[in-house]
């Protein structure tokens, strides 16, 4: 095994049993550095790809990159808002890559001048700083590990003479001596050496890879994939399944879609050109249909395109194929999918759950019960990005299975993201110093790391079984079981695949979107409040009514209950004051008529002190009545009691 094989997959064991570190947490810093120079908060993932690529080298697919950038939001360096991500300025500025790098590259430099001026004075070598760099990393490409070793056991380096020339033997020599007479030169030779190491942990240079193709398994693509592939939703959707399909191809995939999934798409192409047509674009939505109204497509451009579908897919390599006859032994219970599908999922249109319906099942038949924990031997794979569908299928069909185990159905999030982990990271067209600059700057192990990083070297050399491949197939083992699980299950990140324009356009919708529903939420507070004041108010009044009502009825009680109180004292006063021993009426009859005259007024004035009425009022009335009689005697006195009117002759 080579000696850069051999480091790397120590490092890599070492990372993942001490830290629980894979080989994706190693291009986090990477991420976080561009996401920290980057002019905008918030973050788009091709802006991103771009920044990588100008600052690092690093030629990274979007969704590893969107795998990458979830894990650096985990870690804080992210925060989620208004869906989408946006940069925590305090926890990017302190990272201290910039710093660490910037210090490797100057002792980087700093060796090749002293290196430079060591040849010329002690072996009368005129060499150029690239002469040296390049004598220097030809001499650690086959010599660093030994040098490790040397220094942690503080024991005697290379012997110039065994075996060297040229300027080998000048490295050697320069490294012999500074190991006796200068030792700040020694341990900055031991940080270039570890930064060596650390790039190839990065970008093993090693031929050896993963050739692990797919072999009697099929890849049926989903109606949305096939879409963006064939740019029907614009280059931005079009990039990450276009990356997808490469990678698959890479692998020996053989890319399918069933005839129903053909016939959805046409369905799509149709439906957006009829309301092109008919100019019915107010509530038209989709990433298909938005992408043709901004670009000012007609019908006639889509139905364009819905002709010549079936020579887009083949030139995507994609087959159409019917679906595989229904087989008693292995059908699964559509209707109880289509029940869980439809809960998680609430369709709009019910060909389209009939559509995912259909394609699950006709997994599961060519499946025909066989599991698998590589995707490659699966069998028969279908690919979406609707993550939702991914979730529900993993939980209706394979609830209790082994982690790490092929789901029926899988995103292309997931898929992308595990064919990539198989591939070599290809190393940067830099110069070596910004490699291991780099390198040292996201990695930055302590030095107790470097010492477990050494002990598990020696572990794995005293073995001499492990191939070049073994790197990558634990490098791909490791974050396929912390991964594939969430992976399958669904992504919950942040938007972040346009560009930043459109990320913030979409943080302004969401917004908008959240205080619409904010200011419902409080219209509805509001109207409910509203309701139970009027409740209150009209419970109160009602309440107020009954015990006034109450209060008039025991008011009146009491009036009448004083009122006869009162006249029955009257009543009693005047039969006790009645001077009842008198003589016979015949003798003192005027002495009765004064009494009787008395005992009327008296009566009177009770009448008026307890109804009211007075004597003018009743002297009125009988002015009133004696008039109305005299009136009647006068009127027959006179003849007029009868109506007097003209005779007919009018006489």
């Amino acid at each position: 095994m080579h000696e850069s094989s051999l480091v790397s997959l120590a490092i890599l064991k070492v990372n993942w049993d001490v830290y629980g570190k894979d080989y994706v947490e190693c291009f986090v810093p990477f991420v976080v550095e561009c996401v920290r120079k980057s002019a905008d908060d918030a973050v788009s993932l091709p802006s991103l790809q771009q920044q990588l690529k100008a600052d690092f080298g690093l030629d990274i697919p979007l969704n590893p990159l969107k795998l990458i950038l979830t894990r650096a939001a985990k870690r804080s360096y992210l925060r989620k808002e208004h869906g989408i991500f946006l940069r925590n300025v305090p926890e990017c500025s302190e990272t201290g890559f910039r710093s660490r790098q910037l210090k490797v590259e100057a002792i980087h430099d700093g060796i090749l001048r002293k290196l430079v001026e060591y040849a010329k004075n002690r072996h009368s070598v005129e060499w150029t700083e690239e002469d040296a760099s390049a004598a220097l990393h030809g001499f650690l490409r086959d010599n660093s590990l030994s040098l490790l070793f040397s220094y942690e056991e503080n024991s005697i380096l290379l012997n110039p003479h065994d075996s060297l020339s040229g300027p080998g033997f000048i490295v050697c020599s320069f490294i012999t001596e500074a190991q006796s007479k200068d030792k700040q030169v020694l341990e900055d030779i031991v940080a270039i050496v570890q930064g060596n190491l650390l790039a190839n942990a990065l970008y093993l240079p090693d031929p050896g890879r993963i050739d692990q193709r797919f072999k009697k398994t099929r890849v049926y693509i989903d109606t949305s994939i096939i879409a963006f592939a064939a740019g029907y939703a614009g280059p931005l959707c079009a990039a990450p399944s276009l990356e997808l399909i490469s990678l698959l191809s890479q692998h020996g995939a053989e890319l399918y879609c069933f005839r129903h999934t053909q016939d959805e798409l046409r369905r799509i192409l149709d439906t957006c050109a009829e309301r092109l047509l008919r100019g019915r674009l107010r509530d038209s939505f989709g990433p298909s249909m938005e992408y043709f109204i901004e670009t000012g497509r007609t019908a006639s451009d889509v139905e364009f395109l819905a002709a010549r579908m079936n020579a887009k897919l083949h030139s995507l390599g994609i087959t159409i194929v019917e679906k595989p006859p229904y087989d008693p032994k292995y059908q699964v219970d559509e209707k109880g999918f289509e029940k869980a599908i439809d809960t998680e999922i609430h369709y709009t249109s019910p060909k389209a759950r009939i559509h995912d319906v259909d394609s699950i099942s006709a997994i599961a038949r060519l499946r025909r019960g066989r599991e698998s924990f590589i995707p490659e031997l699966s069998f028969a794979l279908f690919v979406t990005s609707n993550t939702a569908l991914a979730k529900v299928t993993r939980q209706f069909f394979q609830p209790d299975v082994s982690p790490g185990t092929v789901a029926l159905c899988m995103t292309d999030y997931a898929l992308e993201n595990l064919l990539w982990l198989k591939n070599p990271t290809k190393a940067p067209d830099l110069p070596r110093k910004q490699l291991l600059a780099h390198s040292f700057a996201a990695m930055k192990p302590p030095d107790n790391l470097w010492k477990k990083y050494l002990t598990e070297i020696s572990r794995l050399q005293e073995q001499g079984t492990i191939s070049v491949d073994d790197y990558y197939i634990l490098r791909h083992t490791l974050a396929a079981k912390s991964t594939l699980m969430d992976l399958t299950l669904g992504d919950d990140s942040a938007f972040s695949e346009g560009t930043v324009q459109e990320v913030l356009t979409i943080a302004k919708e969401r917004l908008r979107a959240d205080l619409t529903e904010a200011l419902k939420r409080e219209q509805e507070n509001r109207f409910v409040a509203e309701n139970r004041v009027q409740m209150y108010e009209e419970d109160r009044t009602s309440r107020l009514i009954k015990l006034q009502s109450k209060a008039t009825k025991l008011a009146r009680i009491v009036r009448h209950a004083v009122f006869a109180i009162g006249e029955i004292i009257i009543f009693v006063s005047m039969c006790y004051t009645f001077p009842w021993a008198l003589s016979q009426p015949k003798d003192a009859w005027f002495r009765y008529s004064l009494a009787i005259i008395l005992l009327l007024l008296l009566i009177l004035s009770f009448i008026h002190l307890t109804r009211g009425v007075t004597l003018a009022s009743l002297l009125d009335r009988l002015e009133q009545k004696i008039a109305e009689t005299l009136t009647g005697w006068f009127l027959r006195f006179a003849g007029l009691d009868q109506d007097a009117s003209p005779d007919k002759s009018g006489k």
